[in-house]
């Protein structure tokens, strides 16, 4: 029996690709940093949850692609977080745009 429907950040490294993806969709400031509060409104607007927010923003810290400020309001995306979001979307646009007998046969390609 299913009592909730399945959440689409429930995974943390979905949620932490997402966060990525968000963080290099926003535009930093003069030093570079990213405002938290951005970030969050745009997970949550996304359909995330505050926890699955708070779990995939400390993922990505521990795993070094974001920097934390000391103040905690700003986070910075670091070059192993940039080179971790082009693995991730290089990964989807390949899938994205396979060639017709790279599909599954249960998707049969007809001719216009």
């Amino acid at each position: 029996m299913k009592f909730k429907e399945d959440r689409p950040f429930a995974n943390p490294e979905a949620a932490m690709a997402k966060l990525l993806e968000i963080a290099n969709g926003l535009e930093a400031d003069h030093a570079g940093r990213i405002a938290v509060g951005a970030i969050n409104h745009a997970f949550l607007s996304a359909g995330g949850s505050v926890s699955e927010y708070g779990a995939a923003m400390h993922g990505a810290v521990a795993e070094g692609w974001l920097e934390a400020h000391p103040s905690g309001a700003y986070v910075k995306l670091t070059q192993k977080g940039a080179d971790r979001f082009a693995q991730v979307t290089s990964k989807f646009l390949k899938a994205k745009t396979a060639a017709p007998e790279q599909l599954p046969k249960q998707y049969p390609i007809q001719s216009m």
